[in-house]
């Protein structure tokens, strides 16, 4: 029995103690991974202050990359860089301290139901959105200049150093939702990989997903971006939304990391959605993503 399909089947007392066994069981699993690491971050220019940084020709090497579920605890540290900043001093950083989105994210989708993977990623963005309040549609540059302008908003809460103090607030970034949702994923059973690289030369979070399709059964590889998602209009609704943007991979997402690893960028077509009734049509634009990575440890 799958996991979706066991989540289905639990009451709700049995479900919290199904989600928190398993959740238990992916800790244990990463900690006594070789390839975990208690922090995870950008490797920037900046003048580490703390111990946990390691030094290399005056660049800070943290962990850019976590094929692991990332487990309560865990440090997301950040630096200097370029306009966009992210964080303004040496050794900021806030730990993973909450992970009861999960439960919340299984009681949405019992809730309303599944009808295929796509429909789940897009239930996962939407649940982010609510999550951490949605901000609105622009375009990433002006929407970074909006909230790091100044220390009452990203900075602010970061320096607070806890994850959930960004619930809310309408002021969280890539990183914030490419971790969530990457952990929502690895609960789920999908091989998911949170990435900290950049996209058009700006630091970015995003994630690699490796799954077997609910409906054909095919095996599939994407990159996905939750937090640079895709715009989309639906002609029956008085509404538009957002989809997580989605980039279906020729090769599998280990030789796509190991290209990126070694200096290669991932060109991808830009596109938007359009809905009618139960049809969804893709329409391609000019602007492309470039998808890269930072440098490995």
């Amino acid at each position: 029995m799958s996991i979706l399909e066991t989540i289905y089947n639990l009451n709700d007392i049995e479900l919290e103690k199904y989600v928190r066994n398993r959740i238990n069981e992916l800790e244990d699993k990463s900690m006594s991974s070789k390839e975990y690491r208690s922090y995870i971050g950008f490797n920037l220019d900046i003048n580490p202050k703390n111990s946990i940084y390691e030094e290399n020709n005056n660049v800070v090497f943290v962990n850019n990359k976590a094929d692991y579920y990332i487990p309560l605890y865990t440090k997301m540290v950040y630096g200097m860089h370029g306009n966009y900043g992210y964080i303004s001093s040496a050794g900021d950083y806030y730990y993973i301290d909450d992970d009861n989105y999960i439960l919340e994210f299984i009681k949405v989708i019992r809730k309303y139901g599944i009808l295929d993977d796509r429909d789940l990623f897009d239930k996962v963005l939407w649940y982010l959105e609510d999550l951490f309040g949605k901000y609105e549609f622009i375009c990433r540059e002006d929407m970074n200049r909006l909230i790091l302008q100044d220390d009452t908003n990203y900075y602010k809460l970061s320096k607070e150093h806890k994850l959930s103090n960004f619930y809310s607030k309408g002021n969280a970034l890539c990183t914030e939702y490419s971790l969530v949702a990457h952990n929502i994923l690895s609960f789920l059973g999908y091989n998911s990989i949170f990435v900290i690289g950049l996209n058009a030369q700006m630091n970015h979070a995003f994630n690699f997903v490796s799954y077997n399709d609910m409906v054909t059964n095919n095996k599939k590889n994407i990159l996905i971006d939750f937090s640079m998602p895709v715009y989309s209009m639906y002609t029956n609704y008085d509404r538009d939304c957002t989809n997580p943007y989605i980039y279906e991979l020729s090769e599998d997402i280990h030789d796509v990391l190991l290209n990126l690893s070694n200096g290669e960028s991932l060109i991808c077509d830009g596109y938007f959605l359009m809905y009618f009734d139960n049809l969804s049509l893709k329409f391609n634009y000019v602007e492309e993503r470039n998808y890269s990575m930072c440098k490995k440890i």
